[in-house]
């Protein structure tokens, strides 16, 4: 679990989205690494598994809509996360999950840039 709860405490701590590509490449491809830290969207998610996670959680989100809508709430954002999950990956050219890796990164952008719609080539 790659997670940096307390950031917002405690300054100059390494956002998840940076330390993700060492830790993948310190563990190796079998190890399965789960993202809990600053994931609210779809393209959140897209981002955290080219940045080499397996999984992601949901914490703060999950417990926004419990407290806006209860079950009905948590279900519409699930619902949410996953269209804005599947349009991302529409709009990179991704079909499966399982396709989404480091090759969607743009080097040198830092971890919020993706590359949408032509895959594999850096802007």
């Amino acid at each position: 679990m790659v997670s940096n709860h307390g950031r917002r405490q405690v300054d100059g701590v390494v956002p998840v989205a940076y330390a993700l590509p060492r830790i993948r490449r310190a563990l190796g491809r079998d190890a399965e690494i789960f993202a809990d830290t600053g994931i609210r969207t779809g393209g959140d998610v897209f981002r955290a598994l080219a940045l080499g996670a397996n999984a992601v959680g949901l914490g703060r989100p999950i417990q926004w809509a419990a407290a806006a809508g209860g079950e009905d709430g948590i279900t519409k954002m699930i619902e949410r996360i996953t269209d804005e999950l599947a349009h991302t990956m529409n709009s990179a050219g991704v079909s499966r999950i399982a396709d989404i890796d480091e090759s969607f990164l743009v080097e040198g952008q830092g971890p919020s840039a993706v590359l949408s719609g032509v895959h594999g080539i850096a802007a």
